[in-house]
């Protein structure tokens, strides 16, 4: 005697479920399923200018952001910190890194360069903070220099410049 295998019986929230015969086609009424030719025009034609409208805002949208990524990045362009490390050593009379630092940060964080934003750095922050970093320095650290009037000035000059080029590097590499 073979042995035959059963499937178990499937349930749907456990019911099993039953099924009875499809209707016959003749019950359909065709007329129904017929779309006039104007009412398919009409369908069509919303549809497009919908995927019109959202493909038009989604591209005026990329748009925008590039050219306002672009703007950050000229502003944070690669330097070469040897080349100036070398004339802050070969000039050591001159100002110091940290005070052209300082006044790199102010023109590009202060309220009137919000005017231009995309004006770009000359580098003296980045290699800055990068020797601070070789240093030992945490990017937190706040640093002081005495300004020109005399005035003792103080930030977190490279945790801010970190966060404001990681944002132009995340908006230039997302877009």
């Amino acid at each position: 005697m073979a042995h035959r295998h059963t499937l178990p019986q499937e349930t749907i929230f456990n019911k099993i479920p039953k099924f009875k015969d499809a209707s016959d086609p003749s019950n359909i009424i065709w007329e129904n399923r017929y779309v006039q030719k104007n009412e398919f025009r009409k369908n069509v034609i919303k549809g497009a200018v919908i995927i019109g409208a959202v493909l038009a805002v989604f591209f005026t949208g990329m748009a925008y952001f590039k050219a306002f990524s672009m703007k950050q990045m000229m502003k944070y362009q690669s330097v070469d910190c040897n080349a100036i490390m070398d004339t802050y050593k070969a000039h050591p009379e001159d100002t110091s890194l940290k005070q052209d630092a300082f006044a790199e940060f102010n023109l590009a964080h202060n309220e009137a360069s919000q005017d231009r934003p995309e004006a770009p750095t000359l580098g003296y922050l980045q290699c800055f903070c990068d020797e601070s970093l070789l240093q030992g320095d945490a990017f937190d650290q706040e640093y002081e220099i005495m300004n020109s009037s005399g005035q003792v000035e103080s930030g977190k000059i490279c945790e801010e410049y970190q966060e404001s080029l990681a944002a132009a590097k995340l908006l230039d590499r997302g877009i």
